[in-house]
């Protein structure tokens, strides 16, 4: 092959640039999609955590607690789940006075309630204005 050729080569389906040109048929890997490798990757990840109780339960039979503490850290989620009476500020503030959660924590779940309200108020809005373009088509 020539070295004209290999460029022709190279350069099909390519734009003046050298990028892939639009349209050049080449469509790649759909979105979502895995690979073999990276699904069995995260089933040998899911299968650990079975084995890492394993662990946990023979390094705590050995009385090994700086182990059972690296496993724990690594399967337990970061933050621990609170339940309260309600989701609004009294709720909050009961669970803050009674320390039943830590003025970090609050604030957390008071971000977490403004920003699912104001989320609940853009769906709102969204149908109204859904309402208001059906009447002026109409």
């Amino acid at each position: 092959m020539t070295d004209n050729e290999r460029k022709s080569t190279a350069l099909a389906g390519r734009d003046s640039n050298g990028r892939f040109a639009s349209g050049s048929g080449n469509i790649g890997r759909p979105k979502g999609s895995r690979n073999r490798v990276s699904q069995k990757a995260m089933q040998e990840i899911k299968n650990m955590s079975f084995d890492a109780l394993r662990v946990l339960k023979e390094n705590l039979d050995r009385n090994d607690t700086k182990a059972a503490i690296f496993v724990l850290e690594k399967i337990l989620p970061n933050q621990r789940t609170v339940e309260l009476d309600g989701a609004d500020v009294g709720s909050i503030v009961s669970a803050l006075i009674d320390g039943t959660v830590s003025p970090d924590e609050a604030r957390t779940i008071s971000m977490s309630i403004a920003r699912l309200k104001e989320i609940d108020e853009m769906d709102v809005l969204e149908e109204r204005l859904a309402q208001i373009e059906e009447l002026l088509k109409g």
